[in-house]
């Protein structure tokens, strides 16, 4: 199922964004129906929308924390120790640069009921894990085809099987006027799920776990901030931002420029990659000159390198990688449970928790709730 985001066609409701059902890509007509995502539509400023976000899900973030308990205090012990260091350094920057996406944060902890402070801890996770050298149980697997006809992106999106039934979609217009749809985390700040934004920029990320941080502006912050750019080339000058705290990986790919870029950052390096044909990235640093910098070896070793061996093999055995074909390779269950398409077992919290598939070229995105062997797609798109 699919529509198409160009045409920008009414199929919303103040219940929820509706679904166009198709078939092989065309819109259908007048038969639609509730995506199974929970979706709220905000605009305004920062604190506008972030009140909105966090009253609508106040209880998924609640949830989330209550069932992460453990590891959220362990995180906000790190963060507020010698005298509240990590903390005000990561807020300092954050206020420095992006002061809108502070309010944000705020507005979604007034919404929800939440203190500030632990909200704003939960959106400095990555950065606080690199602390105690903590694996993230994340790490997606991503697929971007450029080649002159096709021009998509297919994502699985990984995550903590706590949050597997507490993703949402937010559409959200920013004071920029670059409306955006994301997947949402309960509590994060859009951006760290896929997105896809009204200029025709479409954007998914990969968790890296360097093993090194700065006190700058933290990843989910710069990721919010992506996601409003009308073209790569401003998308490329936030993700590169000069006081950025920690490593990520991000494509980028713009229907207007028909093209699509892979960047990788860390603290003090980036390299882009314009994508030529098939291109394949999980969770370790892959463009040349940024293999050295150091990484979590043990999550290295248990997670990404394995998926990107299988799904590497699979792309050679593949004369031309469609659509079709790149979701077959994201519904892997080859050498779980460590696998592309990841179901959670007994210790091990990794799930797949949705999949998107962005047909760039032709301005569609369809998403799956959940994994992508069991789920169904459901097209996405604006309302006005």
């Amino acid at each position: 199922m699919c529509v198409d985001l160009s045409r920008r066609r009414f199929l919303g409701t103040s219940a929820g964004l509706l679904l166009a059902l198709s078939s092989a890509g065309a819109l259908a007509g007048a038969f639609a129906r509730r995506t199974t995502f929970p979706i709220i539509r905000a605009g305004g400023g920062g604190l506008e929308i972030g009140r909105a976000v966090g009253a609508r899900f106040k209880a998924e973030i609640a949830e989330s924390l209550r069932r992460r308990h453990q590891e959220f205090q362990r995180l906000r012990e790190l963060a507020l120790k010698d005298d509240r260091r990590l903390f005000k350094g990561f807020k300092d920057a954050t206020a420095a640069h992006f002061p809108e996406l502070l309010e944000e944060i705020r507005g979604t902890a007034e919404g929800a009921g939440v203190a500030f402070d632990d909200l704003f801890i939960w959106n400095c996770r990555p950065e606080l894990e690199a602390v105690k050298h903590g694996g993230s149980c994340g790490g997606c697997t991503t697929i971007c085809v450029a080649d002159g006809t096709e021009l998509f992106i297919a994502h699985n999106e990984d995550g903590h099987r706590d949050d597997a039934d507490l993703l949402y979609l937010v559409d959200v217009t920013p004071p920029s006027g670059v409306r955006f749809i994301s997947v949402g985390y309960p509590g994060m700040l859009p951006g760290n799920g896929p997105t896809f934004n009204a200029a025709g920029v479409f954007q998914t990320t990969n968790f890296i776990g360097a093993g090194d941080f700065a006190l700058g502006v933290p990843r989910y912050v710069i990721n919010r901030a992506t996601i409003e750019a009308r073209t790569i080339d401003e998308a490329l000058k936030i993700a590169a931002h000069p006081q950025r705290a920690y490593a990520f990986h991000n494509i980028f790919a713009s229907r207007g420029e028909k093209r699509a870029v892979s960047i990788e950052v860390t603290r003090d390096k980036s390299h882009v990659l314009p994508v030529s044909g098939a291109y394949l990235h999980t969770n370790h640093l892959l463009h040349e000159g940024m293999k050295d910098v150091a990484q979590q070896a043990e999550y290295l070793k248990v997670s990404t390198f394995q998926r990107y061996e299988v799904a590497d093999e699979m792309l050679k055995k593949i004369a031309r990688v469609d659509e079709r074909a790149a979701l077959g390779i994201l519904t892997s269950h080859e050498r779980a449970p460590r696998c592309i398409c990841r179901h959670p077992e007994g210790e091990r919290h990794g799930a797949t928790l949705a999949c998107a598939l962005f047909d760039v070229a032709r301005g569609t995105a369809r998403l799956t709730r959940g994994n992508p062997c069991t789920g169904k797609p459901e097209g996405v798109t604006f309302s006005p």
